[in-house]
C-alpha cells in the first residue's frame, strides 16, 4: 500500500501488465488485485521465492559470478523496447544536488557537485529502465535470478542512471564497497548491453554525492564514500 506520495502504483500496475501480456519480461509476481483503499491505493502481487544479494553473499564464494550474472540481468531489462512505455517518472536525485536541497555542501564534496554541474550529459529517455534496480530489489534462487520486484519508477528512461544506481554502495551494504565489485557488474551489462562510459560516469558520482549528503551523520560510511569517489576515476 503507498506509504509515501513518492509512491507510483499506478505506474507498476501499468508496466507490469504490459511485461507480462506482452511477454516482454516474465521474471516480475502476477498482480492479484488493484485498488483504493480510504484513499490510499494498493497492490496485491504474487510472492516470488528467493534470497537477496545480502544474504547469499554471507554463505558463498562466488561474489564476482554473482555480481556479472546481476549486470547480465539489467542488461536484459534495457533490451525490452521502450517503445511501449511512457516515460518514467524522475527523482531529485537523477539530477546533480543543490543547495537548496542541501544544506550540508563541504569542502570535500563541492568539487564533485562543480563537476557534475559542469559536464551534465545529455539524458537520452531511450530505454526501458527498471528506475530502482539495487540488490534488494532482486530475487535469487538456485544460482539465478529468479524475481525482479518493485517497478514503481520503471518506464522509458536514461540507462546509464539505471546501471549507476545499481552500483552505489548503501549504508548497510557490504558489497558495492570496491570498484572491482562494479567492474564485475560491468562485465556482465557488457556481455549483451553496452553503454556511454562518460555519461555513467557522471551518474556514478552524483549517486554518490547524494547518498554522501543523505547520511552526512555517518562517518564510517561517509569515509567509504570518499574513496570510492576517488577510486572512481578508473571509470572516467
Amino acid at each position: 500500500y503507498e506509504r509515501s506520495k513518492m509512491a507510483n502504483f499506478d505506474t507498476e500496475f501499468e508496466n507490469l501488465q504490459k511485461l507480462s501480456s506482452m511477454i516482454l519480461y516474465d521474471k516480475i509476481p502476477n498482480i492479484y488485485e488493484f485498488g483504493n483503499i480510504n484513499g490510499k491505493k494498493y497492490l496485491v502481487l504474487e510472492k516470488i521465492e528467493g534470497e537477496r544479494l545480502s544474504d547469499i553473499f554471507h554463505v558463498t564464494n562466488e561474489k564476482d559470478e554473482y555480481l556479472k550474472k546481476y549486470g547480465r540481468e539489467l542488461a536484459l531489462i534495457h533490451n525490452i523496447s521502450s517503445s511501449y512505455f511512457k516515460t518514467a517518472k524522475m527523482r531529485v536525485i537523477n539530477d546533480y544536488p543543490k543547495s537548496s536541497d542541501y544544506k550540508n555542501i563541504d569542502d570535500f564534496i563541492k568539487p564533485y557537485i562543480d563537476y557534475l554541474k559542469e559536464n551534465k550529459p545529455v539524458f537520452n529517455y531511450d530505454t526501458f529502465i527498471h528506475g530502482d534496480f539495487h540488490y534488494a530489489n532482486v530475487l535469487w534462487l538456485n544460482g539465478r535470478v529468479n524475481g525482479v520486484i518493485d517497478f514503481e519508477y520503471s518506464g522509458r528512461g536514461f540507462r546509464e542512471q539505471d546501471i549507476a544506481w545499481c552500483c552505489v554502495k548503501r549504508p548497510t551494504q557490504y558489497f558495492m564497497d570496491d570498484v572491482n565489485d562494479i567492474k564485475s557488474f560491468l562485465q556482465g551489462y557488457l556481455e549483451i548491453g553496452n553503454f556511454d562510459r562518460k555519461k555513467f560516469y557522471w551518474c556514478l558520482i552524483n549517486a554518490y554525492c547524494h547518498f554522501y549528503l543523505i547520511n552526512y551523520r555517518d562517518e564510517r560510511y561517509l569515509q567509504k564514500i570518499k574513496k570510492l569517489l576517488i577510486d572512481s576515476d578508473c571509470f572516467k
